[in-house]
């Protein structure tokens, strides 16, 4: 198959032996929805190492304090950073963000693109942050690093073969990596929210989903023979409806108490993925290019 990369997705494996079928809207489905994906957020012990880390990753330029913590952004690429007081990240329900296995568990880590995995590596140290393995790993499109911010928070860097970066060219958000329970869950959720499979060459370990917003999402199903925790970690989603999107989520089964907009992500039962919603912004800068 010749991939796509303006979709902008990257092939993870992760090691699931299982059939996967493809899963229809259910009657509660947003699709009529204005849903897009408009950053992620992560749970951190202090605001400044982790916001010093990301601008010199990514480029964030526009710091807005709140009293939750600070939210960065890049054009309309957001990031929001939440304050904890609890080590790691997410406190004792969590899966501990300063593992190994910390990329592993439910949750969400952008996948971004560098020119060069050494040069980028380089930075990570320099910002404080944990490269976690020296040497890169192959996967489809070319190779891969995993790397954590400051806070122990899980990222990887990768290169691409078919369609390398210039060695001037800044690192660049490529694509949401989302782990789920299981990949049924995961896809059941985002085909609710309107998103479209953009290729199932790659079952069962990834589905790539059709790009909405500032990055495309990835999808992963966790292994059945292993028990993983939830990462303190959530996509951001802007709609333009709050009070449909609020009715949806209320009505799926065994849903969370959470609030949709409120201090804490409303986070799926079934797969575990968890979601902050926004309402819709007006346009900011021009979005940073990600593909």
């Amino acid at each position: 198959m010749t991939v796509s990369l303006a979709n902008g997705w990257m092939i993870l494996v992760s090691g699931i032996a299982a059939n996967h079928e493809p899963q229809e809207p259910s009657s509660l489905s947003a699709t009529s929805l204005e849903v897009r994906v408009v950053g992620w957020e992560i749970a951190v012990p202090e605001i400044e190492p982790c916001a010093d880390f990301y601008r010199a990753l990514l480029g964030f330029t526009v710091a807005e304090p709140n009293k939750h913590g600070m939210q960065l952004r890049h054009g309309d690429l957001r990031l929001s950073l939440i304050r904890t007081s609890k080590t790691p990240p997410g406190g004792t329900e969590h899966l501990n963000a300063f593992s190994s296995k910390a990329s592993e568990g439910v949750g969400c880590y952008p996948n971004v693109q560098v020119a060069d995995l050494s040069q980028a590596a380089q930075t990570v140290r320099q910002a404080k942050g944990t490269v976690v393995s020296e040497e890169p790993q192959r996967f489809a499109l070319g190779w891969s690093l995993r790397v954590r911010d400051p806070a122990g928070n899980p990222l990887n860097l990768l290169t691409l073969e078919s369609r390398p970066m210039d060695a001037d060219e800044p690192p660049r958000l490529f694509n949401f990596g989302v782990n789920g329970r299981t990949m049924d869950s995961a896809e059941a959720l985002f085909v609710d929210l309107g998103f479209k499979v953009f290729s199932r060459d790659y079952l069962p370990t990834t589905l790539p989903l059709e790009r909405r917003g500032v990055a495309a999402v990835v999808l992963h199903g966790l292994p059945r023979t292993e028990e993983r925790g939830l990462s303190a970690s959530a996509l951001l989603m802007e709609v333009q409806e709050v009070d449909d999107i609020a009715c949806f989520l209320k009505q799926q089964p065994e849903n969370s108490s959470a609030p949709i907009i409120g201090s804490s992500p409303w986070r799926d039962p079934d797969s575990g993925i968890a979601i902050r919603f926004l309402p819709t912004t007006a346009p900011s800068d021009p979005t940073p290019e990600t593909e």
